[in-house]
């Protein structure tokens, strides 16, 4: 057994006081490709192969990947937060340190519904533990029990950063490593020993999440991430088969650990970069006649795309908010001065006008063609790609708070985000890993039609764009000087809280938002909802939890008339709203 060791400096579940992180963003990453091609040719069909390939392996693991929690005893009004996946009918498993101090654990279902967990064995050596519940219909994932080998493309699943509003986990794709690694988590001393090394880029929430192959088996459990060199670090499979028999018995495994020394080894990340503008070349040429780079007295900024052939350049608004002018680098070279102008305040954009006409512009790819999983590029000038990621959500709505409240977690980590926190709405998530300087890049597809324009980055991973499907219509009204206004918020005027896992029980129910208080002179008092009803349903569409309320809230606006239905004395009862605006 070869052991290549490592430190590892934070574990990548999700531990929150006061519940900070219980709806956050989608981390998905591709930090390697290797597939080669000159420039001159065309991109090779492996690699709009392996997109295919990824988008079907997650749509048959996402149903059999849940998020794991559960309330820590010794601190008040904290959770702990993880994934799991399905094992065999019955049976999650996940991460020990997910779960090794919680109580009241659960699960809760891509589609919301809540299931109490009952922790089975744990084996704190390995970090597993192995979880039973009660669901029927879900399906396990096919275990694969020989190692992944390196050069593999492999997939991990999980919730970065706690779940997010649509509960869907996030896939981030990258490549096998080596096998048989020895590894020391510096700070608890933690040793993990025969773990899978791969440059799938996860964070916290992540742990206890499947690594699968292209195939759709389970090859791994991730469980931890190296700041030193950006890889991660998974449980293999037939380890915790070997677990299993005992852990089924609830017993409590400790074995021995072999200690890894720490090193980090140089290089890693430039090679991969290098693979990857070797192997995207042909789109970032593709793609290079309509980026620009904004400067200030010859400082880098950032990035901005040509949006009309008038010139109109939409870039990120924190980038050039505190200037009237910035100087604008053409595809061509020229450097000519923009004029900074209208924001759009959903979508984080600012026009900058500059004095050329019959400028190239992009082909925008179509709202239809868009399709979660998808290979995305972002690029630079001069035909630089920047990285390669999967799409993740394709109408996220981000919010000041939340971003806010992900950004205390980096801090905590000595990380700094490279973005302010700003409501965004709807946006792009995809897990192309940008550095300082790259926002206001193309998102782009493997044919090099705009997806969108980078304008946040949060978490590891975490990269949020404005959707090309808004740019033309952004463009115009920012061309005019109109300020786009975010749309105001719609409010039900209602206090809720979730049920307790012993609620869910007593009421023989698997979700819903209990009614704590309803505001005075607000539509749901206006419609007769009480204080103790449980809301189960918004507008047709069930809610569970309180991520599903927000997702559906997200698309509606004050004025909307809409449908609440509500548990009453164990009846249900429907009501009409109009919505109003939040205060």
């Amino acid at each position: 057994m070869k052991s290549r060791r490592v430190s590892i400096d934070w574990r990548s579940s999700s531990r929150d006081f006061r519940s900070r992180l219980s709806s956050a963003l989608v981390a998905l990453s591709l930090l390697a490709c290797v597939l080669p091609t000159r420039a001159d040719e065309p991109l090779p069909e492996a690699a709009a192969d392996l997109s295919a390939r990824v988008g079907e392996v997650y749509t048959s693991s996402r149903s059999r990947t849940v998020v794991v929690r559960g309330e820590l005893a010794e601190k008040p009004d904290a959770t702990t937060s993880g994934t799991g996946a399905v094992l065999a009918p019955g049976l999650v498993v996940t991460c020990a340190h997910v779960v090794e101090d919680a109580a009241n654990l659960e699960i809760v279902l891509p589609d919301g519904r809540r299931f109490p967990a009952r922790r089975l064995g744990m084996h704190r050596t390995a970090d597993i533990a192995l979880l039973a519940v009660e669901v029927p219909g879900l399906e396990p994932f096919p275990i694969r029990t020989g190692p992944p080998e390196p050069g593999e493309w492999v997939l991990a699943l999980g919730h970065p950063g706690g779940a997010a509003a649509d509960l869907e986990p996030a896939p981030a794709v990258g490549r096998v490593l080596s096998t048989g690694y020895n590894l020391t988590e510096t700070g608890t001393g933690r040793v993990y020993n025969d773990m899978v090394a791969t440059d799938v880029p996860i964070f916290q929430g992540n742990s206890g999440g499947p690594l699968v192959d292209l195939a759709g088996n389970l090859v791994g459990m991730n469980a931890a991430i190296s700041v030193q060199d950006g890889l991660a670090y998974a449980v293999p499979s037939a380890r915790i088969l070997e677990a299993l028999p005992r852990l089924r018995k609830g017993e409590s495994i400790e074995t021995p650990p072999v200690p890894g020394r720490t090193i980090s080894p140089p290089g890693a990340s430039a090679a991969r970069r290098a693979a990857l503008a070797e192997t995207f070349r042909p789109v970032a040429r593709r793609a290079s006649g309509w980026i620009v780079r904004l400067l200030v007295e010859d400082r880098h900024l950032g990035h901005g795309v040509i949006l009309s052939p008038d010139g109109v350049v939409l870039a990120p608004h924190f980038l050039v908010e505190p200037y009237r002018t910035v100087q604008v680098r053409l595809p061509d070279g020229d450097i000519v001065e923009g004029l900074v102008g209208a924001v759009d305040h959903r979508l984080g954009l600012a026009a900058v006008r500059v004095a050329r006409r019959d400028l190239a512009v992009p082909e925008l790819a179509p709202r239809n063609e868009m399709a979660l999983g998808r290979i995305a590029l972002s690029l630079g000038t001069d035909r630089r790609v920047l990285g390669v990621g999967l799409v993740g959500s394709l109408g996220r709505e981000v919010t000041r708070e939340k971003l806010e409240r992900l950004f205390e977690t980096l801090a905590g980590f000595d990380l700094e985000p490279l973005s302010p926190p700003v409501d965004l709405s709807p946006v792009l998530q995809h897990d192309t890993p940008l550095a300082v300087g790259d926002l206001g890049s193309p998102l782009v597809d493997l044919d090099g039609r705009l997806l969108g324009i980078n304008v946040s980055n949060t978490v590891r991973g975490a990269t949020y764009a404005a959707p090309a499907y808004l740019l033309r219509e952004a463009a115009r009204e920012l061309a005019a000087g109109r300020d786009v206004l975010p749309a105001p918020r719609p409010f039900l005027g209602l206090d809720l809280r979730e049920l307790t896992t012993a609620e869910l029980g007593e009421r023989k129910v698997d979700g819903g938002l209990l009614v704590t208080g309803v505001l005075p002179g607000f539509c749901a008092e206006r419609a007769g909802v009480l204080a103790g009803d449980l809301l189960i349903a918004l507008g047709g569409s069930t809610i569970r939890v309180p991520e599903q309320l927000a997702e559906l809230l997200s698309s509606m606006r004050p004025g909307n008339t809409t449908a609440v239905r509500v548990l009453r004395d164990g009846r249900s009862h429907d009501f009409r709203v109009t919505l109003d605006s939040a205060p």
